[in-house]
């Protein structure tokens, strides 16, 4: 199993863009000045609004995660109020098609992925996540027998888009993967 969107059917197209990182310049003292007393550039400080921004949309996606599979194992009227709560369409509208799917079959996910993500970018009122998942707990299992039709892999890439609605709450657009591994 690769993913959540691969658990619940092969049912999406998959994205995955690598994280990028970078650093500030080098030879940088605590206090912007140069080791000889000349003043060294010091790159712009996060604002605390943006700080919060970043930990609030990692919290978000993680938190999601954790809800997954108790949404799958749970009747469509319950599945729907608690995905609302971290998904908007049209992410929520595919992962619910994707699980009444799942459903037809009489499979339901089970255990928990391991999230292990980063922001790779923030702006205003949208961001993106990459994420190195471990999946080896997660995957799909017959609901009558209780059988595993699936398991997960250690890194499962995953790309997400969120955005913040009405209220500053950060909600999930999309979940893509790439397949592979990251």
């Amino acid at each position: 199993m690769r993913s959540v969107r691969s658990r619940l059917g092969l049912l999406f197209p998959v994205l995955f863009l690598a994280a990028c990182a970078s650093s500030g310049p080098s030879g940088q003292s605590p206090g912007g000045v140069a080791a000889a007393g000349v003043p060294s550039f010091n790159p712009p400080a996060k604002a605390p609004t943006e700080t919060n921004d970043a930990a609030a949309v990692l919290a978000r996606y993680v938190d999601f995660w954790r809800v997954l599979p108790r949404a799958s194992g749970s009747p469509p009227a319950l599945r729907q109020r608690l995905l609302a709560d971290y998904l908007v369409d049209p992410e929520l509208s595919r992962t619910l098609e994707a699980m009444a799917a799942q459903d037809a079959l009489g499979r339901v996910l089970y255990g928990a992925d391991v999230p292990r993500p980063v922001l790779r970018h923030i702006d205003g009122a949208s961001a993106e996540v990459v994420d190195c998942q471990n999946s080896t707990g997660a995957g799909v299992r017959d609901r009558r027998s209780g059988e595993r039709v699936t398991v997960g892999s250690d890194h499962n890439p995953v790309l997400a888009r969120l955005t913040r609605g009405h209220g500053g709450q950060w909600r999930i657009t999309r979940v893509s993967y790439s397949g592979g591994f990251c």
